[in-house]
């Protein structure tokens, strides 16, 4: 076998370093990722104690825990994604133009605003990689 002089251990390192593959991580719904991020509820409470649970990779428990989690998913996600930030913060005035009390908004209503804020996003789901 043959190897160019030109591959040395130094040129490949350069070459390696450089290129950066993409990483792919766990699709998660926007509905989701947007009420954990921003801190509300659009008529998605068990789907976003379910993302929470499973952003933070732990075994869902009472409600108590449930609660902590969703905290806990909140604080990792603004610190890693902070480009989705104002995006959540959109989801959130979007809902609070309703109604403040979310819980009041109709699950039509929600999900038209859903669908709304998912289309300026450009997907319904979230690639999340922690």
């Amino acid at each position: 076998m043959h190897i160019n002089s030109n591959l040395s251990l130094y040129s490949t390192s350069k070459i390696s370093k450089s290129v950066k593959a993409p990483v792919f991580g766990t699709k998660y719904p926007f509905e989701d990722v947007m009420a954990i991020m921003s801190g509300s509820f659009a008529h998605n409470i068990d789907s976003t104690s379910r993302t929470a649970v499973s952003i933070l990779k732990c075994n869902a428990g009472n409600s108590l825990r449930l609660a902590e989690y969703y905290l806990k998913a909140r604080t990792v996600l603004q610190k890693k994604y902070l480009e989705l930030i104002p995006v959540a913060e959109n989801f959130r005035k979007a809902l609070d133009e309703i109604n403040y009390n979310h819980f009041a908004i109709s699950k039509e209503q929600a999900s038209k605003i859903i669908d709304n804020e998912s289309k300026k996003y450009g997907s319904r789901f979230i690639d999340i990689e922690i």
